[in-house]
């Protein structure tokens, strides 16, 4: 009896992130920003001012296809029509006891490098007169003994 108790729970954490994601598109498409605020983290309600909220609108609805639990939070696995079924992922993680959409997490990650910069160089270059200065100003300040960092 315990092992049908224990697999049910398992199944119904996952639909509840579902339904949690669910909340949070009609939230979106109905474009109240006080109901949006209340369905993600913390940390991402401040992206809610920056929702392009008549462009979500002429859009169909994401179709959440799975919720993968990821200890302690949930990766729902979406499609989206607007780009031929396109699959994606959205994170929903649990903060102070509810089920919210963590839109930081989850652009983080989907993102993708945008530049394949190499890394910063240094370069030598001649000392300037106003480096000398603040060279021999710091061993002035420095006490005997002790190395300048």
């Amino acid at each position: 009896m315990a092992v049908f108790a224990l697999a049910a729970c398992e199944d119904a954490a996952p639909r509840a992130a579902l339904a949690t994601f669910e909340r949070f598109q009609d939230a979106l498409f109905a474009a109240d920003a006080a109901a949006v605020r209340g369905l993600v983290t913390a940390e991402s309600a401040p992206a809610v001012d920056a929702i392009p909220w008549r462009q979500v609108q002429a859009r169909k609805r994401l179709i959440a296809v799975d919720a993968i639990d990821c200890r302690g939070c949930f990766h729902l696995e979406v499609r989206d029509p607007n780009c031929d079924d396109a699959p994606g992922t959205y994170v929903v993680v649990r903060e102070n006891g509810r089920l919210v959409v963590d839109l930081l997490a989850t652009a983080e990650l989907c993102a993708t490098p945008t530049s394949s910069a190499a890394a910063p160089m240094l370069e030598p270059r001649a000392l300037t007169p106003a480096d000398l200065d603040e060279i021999h100003r710091r061993e002035l300040a420095t006490p005997r003994g002790e190395q300048i960092r």
